[in-house]
């Protein structure tokens, strides 16, 4: 996942550059521990609505809510959108995503099942999403 996001980002198929988009890490004395990132979401049918991506915790370092922390981060900074959605690949990203609120989409199954959640009126008017 990590290889795939430097990969975008040098290309430029994915700098989270556009409007309301921002790219999240978390930095330890000596590397990156995690780093998630929030795009608009690409779907035509949802104009509003943003989407998480690239959400990842180094191995050594999962349990020790370095994912939560990251993932509140993007939730407060996601100002310019009224949904989020993350396509998940494994029940235990699904299991974590609901766990922070968001909720399966209906018809959409397999690894590349969606979770979306509707962000409250007064977080979208907080402010313009600060780049980190």
């Amino acid at each position: 996942m990590v290889r795939r996001l430097l990969h975008d980002f040098r290309a430029g198929a994915n700098r989270f550059d556009g409007p309301g988009e921002a790219l999240y890490i978390h930095l330890t004395a000596n590397s990156v521990a995690a780093v998630g990132g929030l795009n608009r979401e690409p779907d035509r049918r949802l104009p509003r609505a943003g989407r998480i991506r690239r959400l990842y915790v180094t191995p050594g370092l999962r349990g020790a809510g370095l994912g939560r922390s990251l993932l509140e981060a993007i939730l407060a900074g996601a100002h310019e959108f009224e949904a989020l959605t993350v396509n998940v690949g494994s029940l235990g990203v699904g299991g974590f995503c609901e766990r922070m609120g968001f909720q399966h989409v209906a018809g959409r199954s397999g690894w590349r099942a969606a979770c979306a959640l509707c962000l409250p009126a007064q977080s979208r008017m907080s402010g313009p999403a600060s780049k980190s």
